[in-house]
C-alpha cells in the first residue's frame, strides 16, 4: 500500500510515493522544515540531524510536540497541522518499507505516527489521507499486526480492540485480539473472543486453528471441534 500526497502536501516539499531508500532524497527539505519550526516554537533539538532512516516520524514527532506546546501561537499550531499533513503520507508509505524490512518497531512507530496525525487533522477540521473508513480500519489493522511482531502487545491490543469495538471486525481482528489477550494472560476474555470470532465466521480457517491449537494444548479437544469429513 502506498498513499499519495495531495497538492498542498506536496507544496510543503514533499512529492508522493516516497518508500525505503528514496525517502532521503527529501532529507533536506525535510531536515529544514523540522529545524525552522522547532526554533520557531522554542522546541529543543530533536536530534543532531535527520539520518534519512526514518525522517517522517522524526518530523511528525516535532510537529505533535509544537502543536502540544500549550504556549504555542496560533499562527504556529496552524504550521504544526500543515507541516503534520505535509509527512503523514510518508509515515504510512515508510511503516510499509520497513514492515517489508522486518523492521517491526520502526514500521508499527510510523504506522501510528500516521493514525496520530490523522486524529489531529481530523480534531482540526482537515484533510486526512485516512478518510476513506475503509482505509482507515486497514491502516489501524497493520499498526495493530506491527505492534504484535514488535512485541508490543498492549499497543497491538489498543489498535486491535479499536477495531473490534466499532461491531464491523473481521475474522483476522478477533484472531488478533484473541492472541494477544492471550499471551497477556487473559484467558477468560481470550476465550470470549475466540467464541465470539467462531459463532461469526464459523468457515474461517484462522479462527479454527486458533480454537483447535488452544484446547490441544489444555488437553481438552473433543470431536465436536474437529471439521466435518466431506465425502
Amino acid at each position: 500500500m502506498e498513499v499519495e500526497l495531495t497538492g498542498d502536501q506536496e507544496d510543503d516539499g514533499l512529492d508522493g510515493g516516497q518508500t525505503g531508500e528514496s525517502a532521503s532524497t527529501a532529507l533536506g527539505s525535510l531536515e529544514q522544515a523540522v529545524d525552522g519550526f522547532e526554533k520557531a516554537v522554542g522546541l529543543p533539538r530533536l536530534s543532531p540531524g535527520l539520518t534519512g532512516d526514518n525522517d517522517a516520524l522524526a518530523a511528525f514527532d516535532g510537529y505533535k510536540r509544537g502543536f502540544e506546546i500549550p504556549t504555542a501561537k496560533k499562527h504556529e499550531k496552524s504550521d504544526a497541522i500543515k507541516r503534520g499533513s505535509a509527512v503523514q503520507a510518508h509515515s504510512v508509505n515508510m511503516g510499509v518499507a520497513k514492515y517489508e524490512a522486518q523492521e517491526y518497531e520502526k514500521a508499527f512507530l510510523s504506522f501510528q505516527a500516521s493514525l496520530q496525525a490523522h486524529d489531529m487533522l481530523k480534531a482540526n477540521s482537515q484533510q486526512s489521507v485516512l478518510e476513506d473508513p475503509e482505509q482507515c480500519d486497514y491502516q489501524l489493522y497493520i499498526t495493530a499486526i506491527s505492534a504484535r511482531q514488535a512485541k508490543r502487545n498492549a499497543d497491538a491490543m489498543k489498535y486491535y480492540t479499536d477495531l473490534y469495538s466499532k461491531g464491523s471486525a473481521k475474522a483476522a481482528v478477533y484472531e488478533g485480539l484473541f492472541a494477544v489477550k492471550l499471551e497477556s494472560g487473559d484467558e477468560a476474555s481470550a476465550t470470549k473472543i475466540l467464541e465470539e470470532g467462531r459463532a461469526k465466521y464459523p468457515d474461517d480457517s484462522g479462527l479454527w486453528f486458533s480454537e483447535i491449537n488452544f484446547y490441544l494444548k489444555k488437553g481438552r479437544l473433543d470431536a465436536r471441534r474437529l471439521p466435518a469429513v466431506r465425502g
